[in-house]
């Protein structure tokens, strides 16, 4: 992927405006937003959901697997950055053994407008990745490489659980 260049916006506007001015507007906007041109991520979302749930380090470490291993693939482009966010934490807590929903996540998922189907389909898609990964029967491995460090709970390690979290029964 190219970026455009100058002459793109030229042509574009069919030749309106000239590469000159293109760039002077270009230099207005930034300094509108102060230079602020940073996209959400996922892991911003997941960093707030983790800190209001007082998650221990190794919850966090594996809510954080969990997101990273989100961005290699294709399906969940789909997903919007809090619903990957807000699935990693649900799956992340099921794989602990930590099924009990806090009312911080209820609370947080409809501030954030969340539908529970919408957090059902992502769930049981990442919970297939997580299997595949645990199975070997992917080949991305740069995040499983990362996250089996001590210093990360080791947590790639932790296996996936055969089923999924029982709220998604209801759903």
């Amino acid at each position: 992927i190219n970026a455009p260049q100058v002459e793109d916006f030229v042509y574009i506007t069919d030749s309106t405006y000239s590469a000159q001015e293109v760039l002077q507007m270009e230099v207005v906007i930034l300094h509108a937003l102060k230079f602020n041109l940073t996209a959400v991520t996922p892991h911003n979302f997941l960093t707030r959901l983790c800190s209001l749930l007082n998650h221990d380090q190794q919850t966090k470490h594996l809510c954080e697997y969990l997101t990273e291993i989100t961005i290699q693939e294709f399906q969940y482009l789909k997903y919007r950055p809090s619903v990957i966010a807000a699935s990693a934490v649900c799956l992340g807590m099921h794989t602990l053994r930590k099924d009990s929903l806090h009312p911080m996540f209820l609370q947080v998922l409809s501030m954030w407008r969340i539908e529970l189907g919408e957090l059902a389909e992502c769930v049981r898609e990442l919970h297939g990745t997580h299997v595949r990964i645990a199975n070997k029967t992917r080949t991305l491995q740069a995040s499983s490489d990362k996250f089996a460090h001590s210093k990360l709970s080791r947590a790639s390690s932790i296996p996936p659980q055969p089923s999924l979290p029982a709220m998604l029964d209801h759903l």
